[in-house]
């Protein structure tokens, strides 16, 4: 517990009414008095002990007490500054949570960000849960506030993150989506010859939509037959063994980004914004009962499809770990159903 003594910049007194004031130059120099609200000295230099460390940090004293600072931002203004020059997602993540931040930023954005409380954040997820939206949904509205929140901590826009601890909703376990064997062909056959070659890419590398999009042809070998997947997001970079089917799409999508080029503008990337072709599967989906598009992901499915055909194939499971870019070999291990039949026959072949 501090004492009058464990700081020198900050004189407390009591005035008339029993409440205890805080006297101290502010970061301008400028002689300050402020009321602490308090009538327990004990209370009263612990606040004092605070206001005092935020002077020798350099941050504003404003809020020790809950004050807003002048000029302070509002979360709005956080969101944007982070968006011009905070934000490391890609385009694909950037796209997919910029509705996300706007709902946000409908709910916060006039909110000053001394003002802004875990108790407010906390009722609004509630709120949403209330209304029908998944648990998924929820986490990303936490996550993306955690984001920008952070941030603005270390920027020094805020003290403290007021979400930092809010816990994620357990979503239970995720389990894979895979195409069905004979949905895959009808698929194909239905999609235009660009889209085909994408999702072929796909199903034959067990590439993330983020990582064919980021690809770069410095990370393709086609002399060789493989492609090296950096950044992933298990933060491993991978190389990939490439099929005869994925040489040849992405020998042909060489020739073709070789007559794109001009001196002007070079894009180095293999497929970019072009490797995501959800709408484009979407429109040829009605190849597929109504039933399996209510389940299925446009193009996560076809890096399912990839991982449970090696799995199912009895390829061994860090093999396909490795080729899946997963963090955990129980990740990988969802891919695999295990029957009982399956294990009596292992049985038998190994101990009679």
């Amino acid at each position: 517990m501090p004492t009058e003594r464990d700081f020198d910049r900050v004189t407390i007194r009591k005035r008339k009414g029993g409440r205890w004031y805080a006297r101290f130059k502010d970061v301008d120099g400028a002689r300050t008095e402020v009321c602490l609200k308090l009538t327990n000295k004990v209370q009263a230099v612990q606040k004092a002990a605070e206001i005092d460390k935020a002077l020798v940090a350099g941050e504003p004293w404003e809020w020790v007490l809950g004050r807003a600072n002048r000029g302070e931002r509002t979360f709005r203004e956080l969101v944007t500054d982070w968006l011009e020059r905070g934000s490391r997602w890609s385009e694909n993540t950037r796209a997919r949570n910029i509705p996300t931040l706007n709902r946000l930023v409908a709910e916060f954005g006039d909110v000053s960000l001394s003002k802004l409380h875990r108790t407010a954040i906390e009722g609004y997820l509630a709120q949403r849960r209330s209304e029908g939206i998944a648990k998924a949904t929820a986490n990303r509205y936490l996550c993306a506030m955690n984001v920008v929140l952070n941030k603005g901590v270390e920027w020094g826009y805020l003290r403290d993150n007021p979400a930092a601890d809010l816990k994620i909703v357990p979503e239970g376990r995720k389990l894979p989506r895979p195409y069905r064997d004979g949905e895959v062909p009808a698929l194909l056959e239905a999609l235009d010859a660009a889209a085909r070659d994408v999702a072929t890419l796909y199903v034959e590398t067990a590439l993330r939509l983020g990582e064919l999009a980021k690809l770069l042809w410095s990370d393709v070998d086609l002399a060789v037959g493989t492609l090296t997947v950096r950044g992933p997001k298990n933060g491993r970079d991978r190389v990939v063994p490439l099929s005869g089917a994925a040489v040849r799409i992405l020998s042909e999508r060489r020739r073709q980004w070789l007559a794109e080029q001009s001196e002007e503008h070079a894009d180095l990337r293999v497929y970019g914004n072009r490797a995501n072709i959800r709408k484009a599967v979407r429109r040829a989906w009605h190849v597929l009962p109504a039933e399996r598009r209510d389940v299925l992901r446009p193009v996560h499915s076809f890096r399912d499809t990839a991982i449970t055909r090696l799995a199912t194939a009895g390829v061994a499971l860090p093999v396909v770990q490795e080729l899946a870019g997963h963090a955990t070999i129980e990740m990988t291990r969802r891919y695999v159903e295990v029957s009982p039949g399956a294990m009596r026959e292992a049985v038998t072949r190994v101990f009679g």
